[in-house]
């Protein structure tokens, strides 16, 4: 069974550049983090800066790139999604150094939905260099790196209920763009 799938470069480093200056500039609304994942005892796993802006906003920039993911998650994780609403969420994660910023283990999932996240799309959106940061899913009780998501442009899109992490970012700033897939509900 295959857990995600790599794309190379989805984006220049131009396109990197432009897109944050874009979203930085055109967000809705700061997250507090409230729509990250919890533990069970409702303390937030997520500690990096959240801004969240529309589809419709940045879809220029991400079309092809999203294009690629849907394809993906339909024919080869072999399910069924909603068209992407222009008023659907893309979210910009700023790990900051200055807080150790990190996400710990979790799935991405919507409880209380009507609807499942069907696929993760991750790109890499970092301008800096940093250290730390590095993005771990778990599978078959190993914890494995994905190298591939550490260079900027670079985007997976990971299968739904994978529990995955993001280490504390120790020197500079990681960003990461992710795009929720979603469709019907799992029966």
């Amino acid at each position: 069974m295959l857990l995600w799938f790599e794309f190379k470069k989805v984006l220049s480093d131009k396109q990197v550049k432009e897109l944050n200056k874009f979203i930085e500039k055109n967000y809705r609304e700061k997250d507090n983090n409230d729509n990250g994942a919890h533990n069970r005892k409702g303390e937030k796993l997520r500690t990096s800066d959240v801004y969240l802006t529309e589809w419709h906003k940045t879809k220029h920039y991400l079309h092809e790139a999203y294009q690629r993911s849907l394809f993906y998650v339909n024919h080869n994780f072999g399910f069924q999604t909603f068209e992407m609403n222009d008023y659907c969420d893309v979210n910009l994660n700023i790990y900051n150094s200055k807080t150790k910023a990190s996400y710990h283990w979790h799935q991405d999932a919507v409880p209380n939905s009507s609807f499942d996240i069907k696929g993760t799309i991750l790109i890499n959106m970092s301008l800096k260099h940093y250290i730390g940061g590095k993005f771990y899913y778990f599978f078959n009780g190993e914890t494995i790196h994905i190298p591939f998501l550490d260079t900027p442009g670079n985007m997976i899109v990971l299968r739904p209920g994978v529990f995955h992490k993001v280490d504390p970012v120790t020197s500079g700033e990681r960003r990461t763009l992710s795009i929720f897939v979603t469709g019907p509900k799992f029966r």
